[in-house]
């Protein structure tokens, strides 16, 4: 396909996205970034496995190093969700494009580190690709490129599998569109040949986002709410005054995706928020560091951190311990003791 890359038009958007980095944290992720996605290219210089905390290498997950056109370094983390487009992880001295979310703050870490949402190994340019999310009437949200979904188009999970929900669901949803022929208006339109529909967490709708009490369920003592729901957790404890909480377990629990580097055991929560194994230093996007007077330890191979993290960190309106039980939620926000 013939077409004048847009190499340009995303150094421009780079270059206007540069004053976030000195914004507010509430305002670290504008409006005007969701449904962006950013592509990298370059030559894969190294595979690594994703250690889980307990030192095992994950079976689902890895780190993909890569290098740009300029020689400057870039990691990926390529997990389940991750749409692999051409099929398959590449190999050390392959060329690969990917794809990830812009509105994600990344961590303030060298090399550049990110969680992919698609790539593609070795493209040979036969077939234009597009990573965006798209609007009711299926015009990306940067306003590129218009689609129409055909009777021959294929329509695919993230994973490849059938998506069966048909084109209607389609819309406000992150695709990732393969096609060939595109017209010449503005923005061009196009009837693409596939369509990945990438994973995303279920939003529910309005009035819909709790199910019904059970009236006659008891909530047990000693016990982890998140949302006021009691999740399956290891035990908290007290260390001296200081409540110690799982964080991956109440992590998860908020939708957020937790990564551990195993050279520098240190553990990332959606490139957003970042911690280290024995340091009092809490880091939220590019914000100053946080000190909240006791480190994040491992035990048993499950890494704790003060009940404070997740209110001063995370940002939870609550975070809170009482008769027995820790409440972590973004209700009505309490007086902390």
């Amino acid at each position: 396909m013939k077409r004048i890359t847009k190499a340009f038009a995303l150094t421009l958007v780079l270059l206007m996205l540069a004053p976030i980095a000195s914004m507010a944290a509430d305002e670290v992720v504008p409006a005007p970034l969701d449904g962006l996605y950013l592509k990298a290219s370059g030559e894969v210089t190294e595979i690594l496995p994703y250690i889980n905390p307990d030192g095992s290498e994950s079976d689902t997950e890895c780190y993909i190093h890569i290098k740009d056109a300029d020689g400057n370094p870039v990691v990926f983390l390529v997990n389940p969700n991750t749409c692999a487009i051409t099929g398959g992880l590449p190999a050390v001295g392959d060329r690969m494009d990917v794809w990830y979310d812009a509105s994600l703050p990344a961590a303030m870490i060298y090399p550049p580190r990110h969680v992919a949402a698609a790539f593609a190994v070795n493209p040979d340019g036969s077939v234009a690709v597009k990573v965006a999310r798209f609007d009711a009437n299926f015009l990306s949200y940067d306003k590129e490129l218009i689609i129409h979904i055909g009777p021959d188009t294929m329509i695919l999970q993230a994973n490849g599998s059938e998506f069966t929900e048909g084109a209607d669901a389609l819309a406000n949803r992150a695709l990732v569109v393969l096609y060939t022929v595109e017209t010449r208006s503005m923005p061009p339109q196009t009837t693409p040949e596939k369509v990945f529909v990438l994973y995303e967490r279920a939003v529910p709708l309005s009035g819909e986002d709790k199910a019904p009490a059970e009236p006659d369920k008891e909530i047990p003592k000693e016990c982890i709410l998140v949302n006021d729901v009691v999740i399956e957790a290891p035990a908290f404890y007290f260390k001296g005054t200081v409540l110690m909480v799982p964080l991956r377990a109440i992590a998860e629990a908020l939708d957020y995706n937790v990564q551990w580097d195993d050279a520098a055991r240190s553990i990332f929560l959606n490139n957003t928020i970042s911690l280290s194994i024995g340091k009092d230093y809490y880091t939220y996007a590019r914000m100053a560091p946080i000190e909240l007077g006791t480190a994040p330890e491992i035990v048993d191979g499950h890494t704790f951190v003060p009940l404070s993290f997740f209110r001063l960190v995370v940002r939870m309106n609550n975070a809170y311990y009482f008769e027995g039980r820790v409440e972590i939620n973004n209700g009505e926000p309490m007086e902390q003791s």
